[in-house]
């Protein structure tokens, strides 16, 4: 890669003026791409990237030069020079305004450098009229509000003091809270007051607090009119280097302060009812300690839940998932690596003393050479910083699962050897690589300099064992791999030898990826030889020289007909429009904010979503109508997770969520609850159902089912 500054040798492009962008002194103008040609003897330069400025040296437009007509990302700035507008290449632009924002933001008072124009108020860009692709609509906007108290006695949305800190055992608070309202709830102002936007105008937005050292310690999200005052709100607590050391999610901190509706009986299932708040939420964090310099992470504990030990349902017990790692076992020498040798999996036996473990699961990584090389020499492990051996099941009495992995001095697998290969059979999978010098072996891979280093050569170490040699061939395929002059793959050849019809045949199969002079792929083709089966068509892309999406794929088969996919795009980058190879089309259709409302297709089906953001204020679906199924709706919990859904036909779905945010299923029966408000309660278990939902805890390794009455 060459940086091509103004004032170099050929740098192209004339000076920049008061109507006309170009270049600025200093300032760099061109990067260029030096490889070589595929066939060619010699490397070239071949321009990527050109930049123009304004008169001022500002950066004004940036484009791929090898893409005809160009695709201009554009800027536009204030007299400051703070970005205003940004510009993408057929699509409408972001606009972002600036100004004084909280109380240390003083426009004007900055140094010789930067006299500040005040901090980021608002991020906005135009909308579409609902169904066209490019009738511009209202704008929409994003705000920052900054100073939010961090009390409600003090105008604030959420009590982050520290006495409410402590009820869920937060050692270190926040100092500063930013607000962030979305385009559908614009704020009349940028700097809080006890009053504005007040206590209780907060709910559509996402708080950020920060403490002393700008670090993100609670996470408020938006929240309806039903949710707790208390809010949904995520916790995180760091240590000295800025590693998270504990964190809460806003479910579990609402239950150990015991304002989930089920929080009684969840509470009562962990055997957590008598211990006070900041015990609970504790027990229901996730925790991670790490090595005195900051750098390995020794320990990661997750919250408490019941869980059935081995998947026996006769023993469920409250346990906690672990995790411990060690690191540098069997080094060569005094130096720190920072790398993984064990890492021990399981469930800790909550209220063990000493720790008992469960289900465990003990993985290591060796990282000595597995040819019998020096531990310091180039093919080593820790050498490249990557392991040897991976051993799974590597505890007392387990089954020693080996994995292994063959470097050269570049710090490249030459050799993988997948879980009891011997090295020579078809478990071991040999790769060789282009490089600049000759190949007396696989003359192929050699004398490419424009590409060594990349992949030439993939074939199986030796025979496979085991199989019908009258029906399967002995040797697995041999992959060749081609490139451009950019390291893209341009072709893949695969081939083998194998009996058909009594005789030994060789076949091959090889896909050929054409690309334009940007390095976009604009056709795949696969072809084979040695046998009867006809070429597959060639497919194309198509680009849409406004935007550069791809628009049209298309694909000529061998009898000369061509079936094509097109997409349609609106001025925001989004498809509104899919007509597939069979001729069926889907239409998509928007509103002013963003959110898919109608999916209708050719068929005459169609798919409404609506968002009633009076239950729900973070934009998450609440119902969908289907002109087949009907008409299904969905409940929310604190952390985003679906607690209900009601179904066609007077049927529903209500789920449980575990400390860890897993969802589990409950069954619920009966038709669909048809009170004046049926899905007002954010933390609503189902409809119908009278009383809190099972719970039963499924370790990560089960798939979570569940079932409709």
């Amino acid at each position: 890669m060459q940086l091509v500054y103004v004032g170099d040798p050929g740098a192209p492009g004339a000076p920049a003026t008061a109507t006309a962008f170009g270049n600025h002194a200093d300032r760099l103008v061109e990067v260029k791409l030096w490889s070589t040609a595929p066939g060619a003897a010699v490397t070239d330069a071949v321009s990527a990237v050109r930049y123009a400025y304004d008169d001022k040296g500002r950066l004004r437009e940036v484009w791929d030069p090898r893409i005809t007509p160009a695709l201009k990302t554009a800027y536009d700035y204030d007299p400051d020079g703070r970005v205003v507008q940004l510009g993408s290449p057929g699509e409408l632009p972001w606009k972002f305004r600036y100004g004084t924002g909280g109380a240390n933001s003083t426009v004007g008072n900055g140094d010789l450098v930067d006299r500040s124009s005040g901090r980021l108020l608002s991020v906005s860009r135009a909308s579409l009229q609902p169904g066209t692709l490019d009738e511009v609509g209202p704008d929409t906007t994003s705000t920052v509000v900054y100073a939010v108290p961090t009390t409600r006695s003090a105008g604030g949305p959420y009590d982050l003091n520290p006495a409410a800190l402590a009820t869920w055992a937060q050692t270190r608070g926040p100092t500063d809270a930013t607000a962030v309202f979305g385009p559908e709830d614009v704020p009349s102002v940028t700097t809080a007051s006890a009053t504005t936007p007040g206590k209780d105008g907060y709910r559509a937005a996402t708080v950020h607090y920060l403490d002393a050292s700008g670090r993100e310690v609670n996470t408020a999200s938006p929240a309806g009119a039903d949710a707790p005052v208390a809010g949904f709100i995520d916790t995180s607590e760091h240590d000295r280097f800025g590693n998270v050391v504990r964190s809460l999610d806003a479910t579990n901190r609402l239950l150990s302060l015991g304002l989930l509706p089920s929080a009684a009986t969840d509470l009562a299932a962990l055997n957590l009812t008598q211990a006070d708040t900041a015990t609970r939420a504790m027990a229901l964090s996730s925790l991670s300690t790490y090595g005195p310099e900051g750098l390995d992470l020794l320990r990661s504990r997750g919250p408490l839940l019941r869980l059935a030990i081995g998947n026996d349902p006769n023993d469920v017990r409250l346990v906690h998932d672990l995790s411990t790692y060690v690191y540098d076992e069997g080094k060569p020498d005094g130096a720190a690596y920072h790398l993984t040798t064990t890492e021990t999996e399981g469930v800790l036996i909550a209220g063990t003393v000493p720790e008992q473990l469960a289900d465990v699961v003990v993985t290591k990584n060796v990282y000595d050479p597995i040819d019998g090389k020096p531990a310091r020499e180039g093919t080593s492990g820790w050498v490249h910083k990557q392991p040897t051996q991976v051993i799974v099941d590597a505890g007392p009495g387990g089954a020693n699962v080996t994995a292994k992995v063959r470097y050269d001095a570049q710090g490249r697998a030459v050799e993988s050897r997948k879980a009891g290969s011997t090295g020579t059979d078809a478990g071991t999978t040999l790769t060789v690589y282009y490089s600049a010098a000759a190949n007396a072996q696989f003359p192929e891979c050699g004398g490419k300099p424009g590409i060594a280093g990349l992949a030439c050569r993939t074939c199986s170490a030796g025979p496979a064992t085991g199989q019908d040699a009258g029906r399967m061939a002995t040797q697995l395929p041999v992959k060749t791999v081609s490139y451009n002059r950019y390291g893209s793959i341009a072709s893949v050849t695969e081939s083998a030898a194998g009996p058909v019809n009594g005789a030994s045949v060789t076949q091959s199969r090889t896909t050929t990826t054409a690309y334009d002079d940007a390095d976009r792929v604009v056709s795949v083709e696969i072809a084979g030889t040695g046998m009867s089966a006809p070429a597959l068509g060639k497919t194309v892309s198509t680009y849409d020289p406004t935007n550069g999406d791809v628009v049209r794929m298309s694909t000529t088969k061998p009898d000369g007909s061509v079936s094509k996919v097109e997409k349609t795009f609106d001025r925001l980058g989004r498809m509104t429009r899919y007509a597939d190879a069979a001729g069926g089309v889907t239409t998509s259709v928007f509103d002013r904010f963003g959110k898919p409302t109608k999916v209708s297709d050719s068929i005459g089906t169609t798919t409404s979503f609506t968002y009633d953001r009076s239950i729900e204020p973070r934009g998450f679906v609440t119902s969908v109508q289907d002109s087949v199924a009907g008409t299904l709706s969905a409940v929310y919990g604190p952390d985003g997770q679906l607690t209900s859904q009601s179904l066609p036909g007077g049927c529903a779905w209500t789920w449980g969520t575990t400390p860890t945010s897993r969802r589990s299923p409950a069954r619920t029966s009966g038709p669909v609850t048809t009170s004046s408000s049926p899905r007002r309660r954010w933390w609503r278990t189902g409809p119908g159902s009278g009383s809190a939902p099972r719970r039963p805890h499924r370790p990560r390794t089960t798939p979570t089912t569940g079932s409709v009455d």
